[in-house]
C-alpha cells in the first residue's frame, strides 16, 4: 500500500504545479486518483508481487461515485443507479486477476447505457471548467 500511497503524494504535487501553472485545468487529485488505479490495474494483471486489489477497488470506487455526484443530475436517477451497480459489479471483476473481460464486458454496457441517458441539447455542451468546484 505503501507504493499507492506514495505515488498519489508525489504526482499530486506535480499536478498541483501544473494547475497553478494554468498548464492543465483538471483536478489534481482526481487526475491522481484515476492514474494511481489505472497504473494498479495494469500491475495486478501483468501480476506485479505489490500490486493491492483492494487498494485499487478503493481507488476505483472514488472515482466512481464521483463521477456519479458530478453528472447524476445530467443523466438522471436511473443512470445513476446504473453506474453505481454496474460500477461496482466492472470494480469486482476488474481486480480480479482472471476477471478482467467481465469486468470491460459490464464496463461496455455503461458506456452504453451513458450514452443512450444523455437528456441534453447541443446547446448545454457549452462548458467551462468541469472540476471548478472540485478541489
Amino acid at each position: 500500500m505503501i507504493y499507492y500511497l506514495l505515488i498519489i503524494f508525489l504526482l499530486t504535487l506535480v499536478f498541483w504545479v501544473l494547475y497553478r501553472s494554468r498548464i492543465i485545468a483538471f483536478c489534481p487529485i482526481c487526475a491522481v486518483t484515476v492514474i494511481t488505479w489505472v497504473g494498479g490495474l495494469l500491475a495486478i494483471h501483468l501480476r506485479v508481487s505489490w500490486a493491492n486489489p483492494f487498494v485499487v477497488a478503493i481507488l476505483m470506487g472514488a472515482s466512481m461515485g464521483a463521477l456519479a455526484e458530478k453528472y447524476g443530475r445530467r443523466f438522471g436517477l436511473l443512470w445513476k443507479t446504473a453506474m453505481i451497480l454496474l460500477g461496482i459489479s466492472s470494480i469486482y471483476f476488474l481486480v480480479q486477476p482472471d476477471g478482467l473481460y467481465e469486468g470491460l464486458g459490464i464496463t461496455t454496457v455503461l458506456l452504453g447505457i451513458t450514452f443512450f441517458s444523455h437528456k441534453g441539447t447541443p446547446a448545454e455542451h457549452v462548458r467551462g471548467d468541469l472540476f471548478k468546484d472540485c478541489c
